[in-house]
Order: C-alpha cells, then sequence, then structure tokens
C-alpha cells in the first residue's frame, strides 16, 4: 500500500509537467470575441483539480478563494461549469 501511495504522489508531482506537454502540442484558432482570460495549461489544471476533489462547483470556488495566493487564480463557480463544455 505504502509503495502505491508513493507511486501516486510522484505521479502527481509530474501532473503539471505532463500537461505543460499536453498543452504544448494543441494548436487553437482564435476566434472573435473576447479572450480567455485563463490559459490552456492553468484551464486544464484547473479542471483536473475540480474532478480529482470531487466536490461541486461552487464548493471548488471556495477552495480557490481560500488558496488562492498559491494558485494565483480568482474564478467563479461559472467558470469552472465551463471547463466542461469546452
Amino acid at each position: 500500500m505504502e509503495k502505491k501511495r508513493e507511486l501516486v504522489k510522484k505521479r502527481l508531482r509530474k501532473l503539471p509537467e505532463y500537461v505543460r506537454e499536453a498543452v504544448a502540442m494543441i494548436r487553437i484558432q482564435k476566434k472573435a470575441g473576447k479572450p480567455k482570460e485563463i490559459d490552456l495549461e492553468k484551464r486544464v489544471m484547473l479542471f483536473l483539480f475540480a474532478r480529482l476533489m470531487n466536490r461541486s462547483n461552487r464548493d471548488i470556488e471556495e477552495l480557490l478563494e481560500s488558496f488562492e495566493p498559491l494558485f494565483g487564480l480568482k474564478v467563479s463557480y461559472k467558470t469552472i461549469e465551463r471547463l466542461y463544455c469546452r
């Protein structure tokens, strides 16, 4: 059990690196309208964080508010909700 926990920790520490690599392969065409406030890498990390926490969008919003200095993000529950649609 301890080995499995260590393996999960190791992979979670590498998650930002994996996301960065994946995002680097994606090309997005610019659309008309207001540009995104949060870059793709941060949106992916936010989406994964929300899924890992398995909480409602409003709960995630409150968590992020509490940890805003760590994450450097201030988002509404609606922003989190929109991550599912894109």
